[in-house]
């Protein structure tokens, strides 16, 4: 800091104590660099302000409910699939094991060991 400047007069503290006033040579300027910052109050800026902030808020809670409901929904189709398709290899096994019990029932009806009843059942199972 450039203390260089010029003494303009002396003003009293207490009886008979002065002290000088100093003033800067660049005195004019030491104003002008300073910031004029001023704002006028807005009751209305500010409660919409307020307004948006809450719909911000209301916003990001409805996103947040939204992506709770999405994992929910993803979690249980993802189960809903699964247990489609274990039923599916069941039911692909039940007919296997059906097709079987028909042929055998079918190559053992001629021979007498077993009922014709049985073959029509075996074939509506199928």
């Amino acid at each position: 800091m450039n203390l260089t400047g010029t003494i303009l007069h002396s003003r009293p503290l207490a009886p008979n104590e002065t002290t000088p006033v100093f003033v800067a040579n660049s005195a004019v300027h030491e104003y002008v660099s300073q910031a004029n910052v001023h704002e006028a109050v807005d009751l209305v800026a500010i409660q919409n302000y307020r307004r948006a902030s809450a719909a911000a808020a209301v916003a990001r809670a409805q996103a947040d409910i939204a992506l709770r409901g999405l994992v929910v929904r993803v979690v249980r189709n993802y189960y809903t699939v699964a247990a489609a398709q274990e039923k599916l290899k069941i039911a692909e096994e039940t007919a296997e094991e059906g097709k079987a019990f028909l042929k055998t029932a079918q190559a053992l009806e001629p021979g007498g060991e077993v009922v014709h009843s049985d073959v029509i059942k075996a074939e509506l199972q199928m």
